[in-house]
Formats: structure tokens, sequence, C-alpha cells
């Protein structure tokens, strides 16, 4: 390695220190990418913005169903997870417009309520 590339990689290496000291966005996306667990899933399903879109939704679904039942165990709130995405009705609801009505409808789905969406089904 030449002595010019090694000093741009010291003067990197000094500047990146100095933005992740200073710049408490870019230092917690850092520390996000360089986590293994986290880094095998990105690498895994953020390939394009469908597959983005579908992860997120999934995320935002295990969220709604934590924030409405704390008490659920990991596995309670991955059933219900799985028992939404596999309804085919449910899940290209979900697709059409997945932030609206979720929090209404997780929990219905919960309590085995009308678990319909119907809230999306009439706009």
């Amino acid at each position: 390695m030449s002595i010019q590339r090694s000093d741009q990689f010291s003067y990197a290496e000094n500047q990146g220190r100095k933005i992740y000291q200073g710049n408490q966005e870019l230092q917690e996306i850092s520390n996000l990418m360089e986590h293994p667990l986290f880094r095998t899933i990105y690498d895994k399903y953020f390939n394009d913005m469908t597959s983005i879109q579908l992860i997120m939704m999934v995320m935002k679904i295990y969220e709604e169903i934590e924030q409405l039942h704390p008490e659920f165990s990991g596995y309670q709130k991955l059933y219900f997870v799985k028992k939404i995405l596999d309804d085919r009705n449910l899940r290209s609801e979900l697709v059409v417009n997945w932030q609206r009505c979720l929090k209404k409808q997780v929990n219905n789905i919960i309590n085995n309520k009308n678990a319909s969406f119907r809230c999306i089904a009439e706009t």
C-alpha cells in the first residue's frame, strides 16, 4: 500500500471517529450495521424495495402486537404475526394499506373479534 493511500485511510479513520462521536444518528446506524445478527438480516432481506417493505411490514405487525400485549412472550407474538401473514385475505389487504387500522385490527385478531380489516376494505 502506498504512503498516500495509507494517509487517506488514516484520515478517513480519524474523520469517521469524529463523525461517530458527534452524530448520534450516524453512530446508531453504524452500530446497527456492524452488529452481526442485524447484518445477516440486512444482507438477506434488504435487497430491493419490495423485500424492504415486506420486512418492515412484518416488523411493524410485531411491534403493534408487542405494544398492544406487552405480556405476550416472543413465541406468542410470532404466532400472531404468522397467523396474520398466513391469512391470504388479511395479507393482501395489509399490503394495500398496512399502516391504516393496524393497531385496531391486530387487537381484534388477538381477541378473536372481527378480523376482516373492514376499515381498510370500506375505504
